[in-house]
């Protein structure tokens, strides 16, 4: 039997310390056991007393109205990448906002037009949500493995500090989120003809 390994991406606060990934080698079947026990015990911690379900969730989300902030910016796309209409300026924007959280590994509450930064609050979880929802969009409608990569990284973060989402939307999200991530990982699994 296959004992899982301690999943060690999320063991504190990554917004204050943020995780340097950096290639390493397929660390085996034992890292993928405890990734998806690590996510499950999340998960179980967030769950909501009522769970809104997904499709309300993303109603509830495109209710934004201040244009300005990230989290506009996000739910904006995310409208548009559902409706398969995303225009060249959107993804552009998509991939800038993907570039700074790979650089920084945070996601402020602001930026200007040319994306230098415009306000330094980096504690708003739903953008957070919001960017890695729709890295796995993309990814479910590209294959492209780079939109998992970041949404991975996204989740590592979000789970670092599971315990200050309160809000129940976004805990439903991310509830939600989780389980889409670990069915795509465990697809991807399969597809890779891997046996866990």
């Amino acid at each position: 039997m296959i004992m899982p390994r301690d999943y060690s991406y999320s063991k504190h606060d990554l917004i204050e310390t943020p995780q340097k990934y950096e290639m390493s080698s397929f660390m085996g079947k034992e890292f993928l056991l405890g990734f998806f026990n690590f996510r499950k015990r999340i998960q179980e911690n967030i769950k909501p007393q009522i769970i809104i379900s997904f499709e309300n969730v993303l109603k509830l989300l495109n209710e934004t109205t201040n244009s300005q902030t990230t989290e506009s910016i996000l739910s904006f796309i995310i409208k548009h990448m559902q409706r398969n209409s995303l225009s060249d300026n959107q993804k552009e924007i998509f991939e800038n906002l993907l570039k700074k959280f790979e650089i920084t590994k945070k996601i402020f509450e602001k930026y200007s037009d040319d994306f230098t930064l415009s306000s330094d609050n980096e504690r708003n979880y739903r953008n957070y949500l919001l960017l890695s929802f729709s890295c796995i969009l993309y990814y479910g409608q590209t294959g492209n493995l780079k939109y998992l990569n970041t949404c991975l990284k996204l989740n590592d973060t979000l789970c670092s500090v599971h315990s200050e989402i309160s809000n129940d939307i976004d805990k439903s999200l991310f509830y939600h989120l989780l389980e889409i991530e670990t069915n795509s990982v465990m697809n991807l699994i399969k597809t890779k003809r891997l046996t866990i």
